[in-house]
């Protein structure tokens, strides 16, 4: 559901050959006995002794690993990679401690850039279609303003949750992972030749802009939960 690299070994490869991207890796984990799995009870056992788990992504400056993500955020750098094609995205009601859960089925990333006073700078636009598989904010899908004030909600907290990751990966790892290297070049490629050589701190130090547009093309749920309808 988003959060885990699809790549191969010729990706790898290929982001550690092109300019204005470094690597990632997926993680894998192993939990559980892994020496129970070579018996005969550990394989007639109904609850399997060890299991892989995904577990996030690895950081990669040139060919040597430098950190980790965790599963979230190697969703959201995906997000950034016009990567994640259905997912489930959880966003924190106004005035409570609660959620509503989106269910996004089609999700498009797009990138443009540009290089003002020795800086790049990038504009992110992202645009979400889904529906609402858990409303536990409590507001009723049967009117308009609701669907109006989550979209609004799940744009802004996306777009929170994209900056923090940017300023992360920046300050921790100092590489460009993302991949707006690549794009820069393919835009801007009289300027990108001349500042290549030191791209990862060009990018440490670019401008990034967000933007996030959420649609709720409908509900995948009742419109009204059902201790409303008994307290009415």
């Amino acid at each position: 559901m988003g959060g885990f690299p699809d790549s191969t070994l010729t990706d790898w490869v290929n982001s550690l050959t092109t300019d204005g991207i470094e690597p990632i890796a997926g993680v894998v984990t192993i939990t559980g006995d892994v020496g129970k799995m070579n018996t005969v009870e550990g394989n007639h056992s109904l609850d399997l002794p060890a299991v892989v788990e995904f577990d996030g992504a690895g950081v990669f400056k040139k060919d040597r690993l430098i950190g980790f993500l965790s599963l979230e955020q190697t969703r959201l750098l995906l997000w950034l990679k016009n990567q994640v094609n259905e997912t489930v995205y959880s966003t924190p009601c106004e005035t409570s401690d609660d959620f509503i859960a989106g269910h996004i089925f089609h999700s498009n990333t797009s990138v443009e850039s540009s290089y003002h006073a020795g800086v790049p700078h990038f504009n992110v636009t992202i645009v979400l279609e889904g529906e609402i598989s858990d409303n536990q904010c409590g507001l009723p899908l049967d009117e308009v303003d609701t669907y109006e004030r989550y979209e609004k909600l799940v744009s802004e907290q996306l777009t929170k949750d994209l900056h923090t990751l940017i300023e992360e990966i920046k300050s921790e790892f100092g590489v460009d992972i993302l991949g707006f290297g690549e794009i820069f070049q393919r835009q801007q490629y009289p300027i990108f030749k001349k500042i290549k050589d030191d791209w990862n701190e060009q990018f440490t130090n670019s401008i990034i802009e967000i933007e996030v547009s959420t649609y709720v093309r409908r509900d995948g749920i009742r419109t009204r939960g059902f201790l409303q309808h008994v307290n009415d």
